[in-house]
């Protein structure tokens, strides 16, 4: 049997990725979660995009969810991830528009020509 084959397919394993939802929700690792939201930023955890969401306005995994959702190409998240177009770290206004342009269904925001 190919060594390959054997291998556990830990990306399809929903009582893990469970697990790892508990730490992510646990405000009281404080930005000791950021790495574990990074874990859903693919594909195939576009199920889990809800769970994330209503996790926001979180500070300490602000900017970690929205790149999420953006990875996992999760649509319909636009109006909670709006308001951080004007936050006060550059990367994470970064990740927002990033957002916003994937979003089809977003409304375009309104910028001023300076």
């Amino acid at each position: 049997m190919a060594r390959s084959s054997m291998k556990p397919k830990l990306r399809a394993d929903r009582a893990l990725y469970s697990e790892i939802l508990k730490i992510v929700q646990s405000r009281n690792a404080l930005r000791g979660r950021q790495s574990f939201v990074l874990l859903f930023a693919y594909r195939p955890c576009i199920s889990w995009a809800h769970e994330l969401a209503s996790l926001l306005p979180d500070s300490d995994i602000d900017g970690q969810i929205i790149s999420a959702l953006y990875k996992m190409r999760a649509p319909g998240f636009s109006a909670i991830v709006a308001p951080f177009l004007s936050s006060g770290a550059a990367w994470i206004r970064r990740e927002a528009r990033r957002y916003m342009s994937f979003d089809l269904d977003a409304p375009i925001p309104h910028h001023r020509n300076a």
